[in-house]
């Protein structure tokens, strides 16, 4: 208890760090989109588990990211191939349930709170922005560079968090899961 090591809460956040680092290289190369994408879930999905642990679920703040899926998926159906649709479908929905989680942490960890969330939506804007670019919904001028700076940023914002809410409550990096 008296050393300053690694807790599992903290390895879950740098572990999606890495994934999305590993993501982004392998979006650089289209052979190895789909592991790009793989990455990516993994990334959320840490991020996801971490801004959960000790939260209840609250689930009328997932009604928002209920209506941005459907909405999404309607959509690209139609629009994207049929062998898309599934894989589509899993990254939007594990995209907002990332969203769900840091919303639902309202009232707690005040300034972690306000840089999760906007880091929550941030990815989810910049991901969605990427996912209609990459699949030829969308095309303007300055995409990539909006999809890069706001994807940044999510990634500070979630850091800076992470950061705030182990300084604040120095008990949620030190355990383990409950």
């Amino acid at each position: 208890m008296g050393h300053r090591g690694l807790s599992i809460l903290k390895v879950t956040f740098l572990s999606g760090l890495v994934f999305a680092l590993i993501g982004d290289y392998c979006l650089v190369y289209k052979h190895l989109y789909f592991l790009g994408i793989i990455s990516f879930i993994l990334s959320l999905s840490c991020y996801t588990l971490y801004f959960s642990v000790g939260q209840k679920l609250k689930i009328l703040y997932s009604i928002p990211f209920l209506i941005f899926i459907v909405c999404m998926y309607l959509y690209l159906n139609g629009r994207v191939t049929k062998n898309l649709l599934l894989p589509v479908f899993v990254y939007l929905v594990v995209l907002s349930s990332l969203g769900w989680r840091c919303f639902s942490r309202e009232r707690d960890y005040k300034q972690s709170y306000i840089y999760g969330s906007v880091g929550a939506i941030l990815i989810i804007f910049s991901d969605s922005l990427l996912a209609l670019v990459r699949l030829g919904t969308l095309d303007f001028m300055f995409a990539n560079q909006i999809i890069l700076g706001t994807y940044f940023f999510a990634q500070y914002s979630m850091t800076q968090a992470s950061q705030l809410e182990e300084t604040s409550h120095p008990h949620l990096a030190e355990g383990s899961y409950p």
